[in-house]
């Protein structure tokens, strides 16, 4: 059987980096096992994740590739990934090794670190946010003005992934 199109290859056999097919497939990728009130995406998440990381193309470009490996294992909820942490924590190291060595990355300690604690930041926002109306997400965010942070909890998954892909280019070309 042909494998399709839209389907990601394995993992394994990447060359290159397939940022248009993660950006659309971590798009339709619904955060917390689809449990979220609409559709709020891993890439949304990514996004947010980047946006929580200080200026630098290198880390925002970790942060926003810091759950691609959800495009061969999904988003698995942490009670679950807690039973099967060991194998699962070791498949998605071994995949993001692959992803980064794709984008020239080689992630020192303390940067995976401040990605882990950008991703725990956006948990607990995602936690208290999603749901609510607008006005309390802007008044929770104040002085957060740009469009992104405004749509946080808002969109679809072909803007999320339409995002995330411009995000990842613009990283690109700026560590190039």
């Amino acid at each position: 059987m042909t494998k399709p199109s839209w389907l990601l290859p394995d993992w394994e056999d990447l060359t290159e980096f397939p940022h248009v097919g993660v950006a659309r497939q971590l798009g339709a990728l619904c955060r917390y096992a689809g449990a979220t009130p609409g559709h709020y995406s891993v890439a949304r998440h990514s996004l947010h994740v980047c946006a929580l990381l200080p200026p630098g193309p290198e880390l925002q470009l970790l942060g926003l590739v810091h759950d691609a490996h959800e495009c061969w294992t999904g988003d698995i909820l942490r009670p679950a990934s807690a039973r099967v942490k060991f194998a699962l924590l070791e498949l998605q190291n071994e995949i993001d090794r692959k992803l980064w060595a794709l984008l020239g990355l080689d992630p020192d300690p303390a940067s995976l670190a401040i990605v882990q604690r950008a991703d725990d930041t956006a948990c607990k926002l995602e936690m208290a946010l999603l749901g609510k109306p607008d006005h309390e997400i802007r008044d929770a965010l104040p002085g957060l003005t740009d469009a992104s942070w405004e749509l946080c909890f808002q969109g679809n998954a072909k803007i999320d992934a339409m995002h995330w892909r411009v995000s990842f280019e613009s990283k690109q070309r700026a560590i190039a």
